[in-house]
């Protein structure tokens, strides 16, 4: 390395140096090299992100280890975003990546500042990945953390349809709210809702903000969705506290979809 050449210069115009390159490439032997010569861990490029980051993102764990033992800041945050290491690892499905990551101490319940302002775990449940849930659990992740919106990372799995990862968290304890229920009835793949309430086990009608989860199944025209929930609040020719049968009681309901309710009811 003693060619006259700053080892930290810039080489891109994204404001990468040597050492971003090459742990964003995985290329270990590079890192390593550029380490004994003195590399700067600690520099960002122009969108904030570091060489752990970008290893970490890259999925290359020989360089994320590489790095973390040249004293990398395992909780450092992306200043623009406010993800760590752990985020972007779990957000792409690297999971020896992510059991680095905890091995050396990273905080595994730090939300991040970006989108939802999830933890790992919500970033994971939305890809459904159960062996990065299995490997967030292990070391203590908060089933019951919730983003900006208040949604759980059960709710984030529902949302995006991973039936795998909602019976994962379910079986890890999760515990299932009305915005899960919500989530899980807007979705167009009905498991994650059938598991839920196979979960709950009780009459909905007991269960608050129920009348969420229906208004948002008709909102995005899941009437299978809409159907199973009123099946499980009040079941067919049955008749509430008042007297009213499914299709009487949506007619007088102050469900924002009443209509499409009740279009539903007709039609099943």
């Amino acid at each position: 390395m003693d060619c006259g050449v700053r080892v930290d210069s810039e080489a891109s115009e994204d404001g990468r140096t040597a050492l971003h390159v090459a742990a964003w490439e995985g290329n270990v032997r590079g890192v390593v090299m550029l380490l004994a010569a003195g590399a700067d861990i600690s520099l960002r490029d122009h969108e904030y992100h570091d060489a752990l980051r970008l290893a970490a993102s890259g999925g290359h764990c020989q360089v994320v280890q590489a790095l973390l033992a040249a004293g990398c800041d395992v909780n450092t945050r992306c200043i623009a975003k406010g993800a760590t290491a752990l985020h972007e690892a779990a957000c792409k499905g690297h999971c020896q990546v992510v059991q680095a990551l905890l091995a050396a101490g990273c905080d595994v319940n730090t939300p991040s500042c970006w989108a939802k302002h999830g933890t790992a775990l919500h970033e994971a449940a939305r890809k459904g990945d159960t062996a990065v849930i299995d490997a967030l659990a292990a070391v203590g992740a908060d089933f019951d953390a919730a983003d900006k919106k208040g949604q759980s990372p059960l709710a984030w799995a529902a949302r995006a349809g991973r039936t795998k990862a909602v019976q994962k968290l379910l079986e890890l304890g999760a515990s299932v709210d009305a915005l899960a229920l919500a989530a899980a009835a807007a979705c167009a793949n009905c498991e994650p809702l059938n598991l839920l309430l196979a979960e709950l086990g009780v009459n909905l009608s007991s269960i608050p903000g129920v009348d969420v989860a229906i208004d948002a199944a008709a909102r995005k025209g899941r009437n299978k969705n809409v159907r199973r929930l009123l099946d499980a609040v009040l079941p067919v020719n049955a008749r509430d506290s008042e007297g009213h049968t499914r299709l009487t009681a949506a007619a007088t309901s102050s469900f924002k979809q009443a209509a499409v309710i009740i279009r539903t009811l007709l039609a099943a």
